[in-house]
């Protein structure tokens, strides 16, 4: 029999994986979504709904969460109806979050106490790999309950890394998103440098493909200068914003000096402080070319 599944934020992320489950043959239980529509696609497709995090756990074996933050993640556990009120010996969760890894240390604590484990299983890429079964997948926590699911896991995912321990996965996702998201910043404030200076962005995309800077950020910004869109990396800046955050206070924790990532949070910030948080990532493009025509 197949392990039922309960599935817990199909928003950009999750919905993809969790029809992929669906259509695995996986039963499949969901949470209430303030995005009715993906919830009532996957209802439509078979899937049974919720009302409560206690209620959705009490029904599955194992419980897959894929939302915002690790905020979010100590509500839906600690909560009088969360996933603690309904967990149950021999349960996994599978944290799909980019979340806070002190905080999902704490949160596996709780649930051990129910006899609920727990592996945090971080993804990269985007929306597009999410919806086609494509995402990488970190996974953190013991050996054995990984290697329990890695037939749920292999339906929605192309590539799973073992990190470590419970919370590692978290910690590299982390650092991951730094990398990826600095470079990010760093393409469009180049692009908008190049333009006032003169050259011609697209020159600057030309010799940046084909040279040692390129990167597959810095093609996803860069349309942003030369055709005005800035939906080619759909990720918003909010969130961006958060994982910086959390990327910053782990390299604290570990006794690091995040100099270089600092100043890309501060660019964050301002974008969230100026109410661009739900714009996407390649937006810096647009707000860092406004700022340059304020100043000339």
């Amino acid at each position: 029999m197949e392990k039922r599944i309960g599935f817990i934020g199909v928003g950009l992320m999750g919905y993809g994986p969790a029809r992929l489950l669906l259509e695995a043959g996986y039963p499949l239980t969901l949470l209430g979504h303030r995005n009715r529509a993906p919830v009532d696609d996957l209802v439509g497709r078979g899937a049974q709904e919720a009302e409560t995090a206690a209620e959705l756990t009490r029904n599955v074996d194992v419980v897959i969460t894929c939302v915002s933050s690790s905020a979010i993640m100590e509500k839906l556990v600690h909560g009088d109806d969360g996933i603690a009120a309904g967990a149950r010996e021999g349960q996994v969760l599978v944290d799909m979050t980019t979340a806070d890894p002190q905080s999902t240390r704490a949160l596996a604590a709780t649930l051990a106490e129910w006899g609920m484990r727990m592996i945090d299983a971080p993804m990269t890429r985007t929306p597009r790999e999410a919806r086609e079964g494509r995402l990488n997948l970190l996974l953190g926590g013991e050996a054995a309950d990984i290697d329990a699911l890695e037939p749920l896991l292999e339906v929605f995912s192309e590539n799973r890394f073992r990190t470590g321990p419970l919370g590692s996965a978290h910690t590299t996702k982390l650092v991951n998103n730094a990398l990826s998201l600095g470079h990010a910043a760093l393409a469009a404030e180049a692009a908008v440098t190049c333009k006032a200076a003169g050259v011609d962005p697209q020159v600057l995309y030309d010799i940046v493909t084909a040279g040692g800077a390129d990167s597959k950020m810095f093609r996803m910004v860069m349309p942003a200068a030369i055709e005005d869109r800035v939906d080619g990396l759909e990720f918003t800046l909010g969130n961006a914003r958060k994982d910086y955050g959390y990327y910053l206070q782990c390299a604290r924790d570990a006794g690091c000096v995040p100099m270089t990532t600092q100043a890309v949070h501060q660019l964050f910030e301002v974008a969230t402080a100026q109410g661009n948080g739900d714009e996407y990532v390649p937006y810096l493009y647009r707000m860092l070319n406004g700022w340059h025509s304020q100043s000339s």
